[in-house]
């Protein structure tokens, strides 16, 4: 089975699933921290939550609607083995993309005078309070998220509309869609650009992996650059530069 042959109830069950599980779980939470709690819970526990609450709504479904129910498990959502030299590839793509969708950002911004300031920026720097927190930024927003939302947007949602609209439309709608869920205006446009990107590395590669590892990369890369903005004052557009 490939993800071209997941049959459309898994990809509605598991669409409406995470939907469900991400409300459910952001409304538990609201409602320990809002009635429950003795006191405010502090900023990190907040933002490292809601990560956690995302990857378990994108991931819970996949295992079973997709991967529990079909003999090659994962590997029905585009996680096959590949070569390291593709993985290689896949990352030079991504360093000749970045500019390319640093310079639509800016236009797009200025366009919709939507103004310089990445609230992404903002939420996560208060993890970053040391090198220990960094660690644990990069392990969960460095690895585990790109590889639930890789396994989602494009193993499924990619996978599945190419194989009835084609390769084109397959492209842009899931990363239409990958672009939606992120939320902020100002980070809409480089996310639908990035979902593009990963989708292209995927199909191409015939394996995840790659995806995940240019991912991987972008967000750590990011990472590393605003702990470096927030403790040693290092310029990063959107955030004090």
């Amino acid at each position: 089975m490939t993800p071209t042959e997941i049959p459309g109830r898994a990809v509605l069950w598991c669409g409406l699933s995470a939907v469900g599980l991400f409300a459910l779980g952001a409304g538990l939470f609201y409602v320990v921290t809002a009635f429950l709690a003795a006191e405010p819970l502090d900023p990190v526990v907040n933002l490292l939550s809601g990560f956690i609450i995302e990857v378990t709504a994108l991931a819970l479904p996949l295992y079973f609607f997709v991967a529990r129910r079909h003999w090659r498990g994962w590997a029905a959502l585009g996680f096959m083995p590949t070569k390291v030299w593709i993985v290689a590839l896949a990352l030079v793509a991504w360093l000749v993309a970045l500019p390319l969708i640093g310079t639509a950002e800016e236009a797009f911004s200025a366009w919709l005078d939507l103004g310089d300031r990445n609230p992404q920026f903002d939420s996560i720097g208060e993890l970053l309070d040391g090198p220990a927190a960094l660690a644990v930024a990069v392990l969960l927003i460095g690895v585990i998220v790109p590889m639930a939302e890789e396994a989602f947007f494009r193993g499924l949602l990619f996978g599945w509309l190419r194989g009835r609209l084609g390769l084109p439309a397959g492209v842009l709608l899931s990363s239409l869609l990958f672009s939606a869920v992120h939320v902020f205006d100002v980070v809409l446009l480089p996310v639908f650009l990035l979902g593009v990107l990963f989708a292209v590395i995927y199909a191409l590669s015939k394996s995840l992996w790659p995806a995940v590892a240019a991912h991987g990369l972008h967000n750590t890369i990011q990472l590393v650059w605003l702990y470096a903005a927030v403790n040693h004052g290092m310029p990063l557009p959107g955030y004090n530069a």
